[in-house]
């Protein structure tokens, strides 16, 4: 897929890139290989990239300047690289890498309708979906702070940086596998269901969301029980 002028959501407004480009591949896969059991698999690899233009580019070397005389993308007051960690350009400088474009994709699940005893109507159902993706950015900027202190060029010491070091806050989100699982009741006409389910079972917690160095998380494990009558 190709894209120009492509406009790319920053804080509360927009900036604009000249282009974007993904290509990809992605497989789908679902199956009965027993009575009653039924399986599901995919798998997605993508390569996402923007396409700077001529203001991204002067806003790079803008950057690099910044950087060069001792300014800190993000910092407060005179310590500040202004054209750095904001639009699609990196605290380092470099393009941003698109959000929520992680590299892999895969998911798999099953399903299986146990019939009890015939005399009762009724169907047990155990399920379980399992998903997995690779490392990805949540901000447009790609802005995280991280562990090790940075000096300003006036000899103030920030406790933390926005060029790398172990993850404290921001736009990374790391690899990420979800399992989700239930198990059903329902009448073989349908008319009724219950059922116990969780999301998030192994209780994964990653970044789903970033505004400038603020992450927010994603929805922690969920137990529901859950009953439907069908009229």
């Amino acid at each position: 897929m190709n894209g120009s002028d492509a406009q790319i959501a920053d804080g509360g407004g927009s900036v604009s890139t000249a282009g974007f480009r993904n290509k990809g591949v992605e497989l789908e896969i679902a199956a009965v290989p027993f009575t009653n059991v039924t399986v599901r698999a995919a798998a997605g690899w993508q390569d996402a990239k923007y396409r700077a233009g001529s203001t991204v580019r002067a806003q790079q070397a803008a950057c690099a300047a910044e950087l060069a005389a001792g300014l800190i993308a993000g910092a407060p007051g005179a310590d500040d690289a202004p054209s750095c960690g904001t639009g699609i350009v990196t605290a380092a400088g470099d393009i941003a890498d698109p959000v929520r474009a992680p590299k892999w994709a895969l998911s798999a699940g099953a399903a299986w309708d146990i019939w009890l005893p015939p005399v009762s109507g009724s169907i047990v159902t155990p399920s379980v979906d399992v998903s997995y993706r690779s490392a990805m950015e949540t901000g447009a900027a790609n802005a995280s702070l991280f562990t090790g202190s940075v000096t300003g060029i006036g000899g103030t010491v920030y406790p933390a940086n926005p060029y790398g070091g172990g993850f404290i806050t921001g736009s990374r989100s790391k690899a990420q596998l979800l399992v989700n699982a239930g198990i059903a009741l329902r009448t073989d006409d349908n008319f009724w269901r219950v059922s116990l389910e969780c999301e998030n079972c192994l209780n994964e917690t990653t970044v789903d969301a970033a505004l400038g160095n603020v992450s927010w998380l994603n929805t922690p494990r969920v137990w529901m029980i859950r009953a439907r009558r069908q009229f």
